[in-house]
């Protein structure tokens, strides 16, 4: 039986991986509208240009987990490959591909640089990962 916390942080963390593009779209949209340059709340819909970027900026940094490398040292068999010390909190799949673009991006109109910096390292970890995996 799945802990109940775990499972409630899994159905958030798969809500905010659906929404986190959507309010890139929208930061988007509205850094390049006309009528949201005011950053009244009437021209954006009864919220400023800053609090959207507020919170695309706290979607962005609650995604940020600790990472780790891996022992990437050469094995001989398949069994030394099973025990080396894998990666810590890496993850690939195209959900997940969003949201790390989906931060990338977060940076580009938040200005923090914190969910930048998390996407890359991932990336190079899963890079590193792969490359060796495929020695």
């Amino acid at each position: 039986m799945q802990n109940p916390t775990k499972a409630l942080e899994s159905r958030i963390q798969k809500k905010l991986l659906a929404v986190l593009p959507a309010l890139l779209l929208l930061i988007n949209g509205c850094a390049t509208h006309p009528a949201s340059l005011t950053g009244s709340p009437t021209a954006s819909g009864g919220i400023t240009d800053a609090e959207i970027r507020d919170v695309v900026a706290r979607v962005a940094k609650h995604q940020i987990h600790p990472l780790a490398d891996g022992d990437y040292a050469a094995v001989k068999s398949i069994e030394e490959a099973k025990a080396a010390k894998p990666p810590e909190g890496i993850s690939w799949n195209y959900p997940w591909g969003v949201t790390l673009f989906g931060m990338l991006r977060s940076s580009d109109v938040t200005g923090d640089q914190a969910a930048k910096e998390f996407a890359i390292e991932h990336n190079l970890i899963c890079a590193r990962y792969y490359a060796w995996l495929a020695d």
